[in-house]
């Protein structure tokens, strides 16, 4: 499955597209990873309430408590270090 930009009303950095994906999935937006590689991209994603991490590609991106920096890409990151960080954002977010 796949939501594209012009399926939705607004489209990045608007969190329409991740919103209706979570919506199809039936799955709420709370339990989801985002993974993103440009500011219009991270900024959709962090509006939506997911899990976001953030991975530099062609141009860098700041770091920022609203998101999980992965200056070294994804490499070596699977389902185990997923989990991880998303249990990480949620008790942060939960402890405030």
């Amino acid at each position: 499955m796949t939501v594209a930009g012009d399926e939705v009303e607004h489209p990045k950095p608007y969190p329409d597209a991740y919103l209706r994906a979570a919506e199809l999935l039936d799955v709420a937006i709370e339990e989801c990873v985002a993974i993103e590689d440009s500011e219009p991209g991270v900024a959709s994603a962090v509006a939506s309430g997911a899990t976001t991490l953030a991975v530099p590609f062609h141009i860098p991106l700041p770091a920022s408590p609203a998101y999980a920096l992965l200056d070294a890409g994804l490499e070596g990151v699977g389902l185990e270090r997923l989990v991880q960080l998303h249990t990480v954002r949620r008790t942060a977010e939960t402890a405030r």
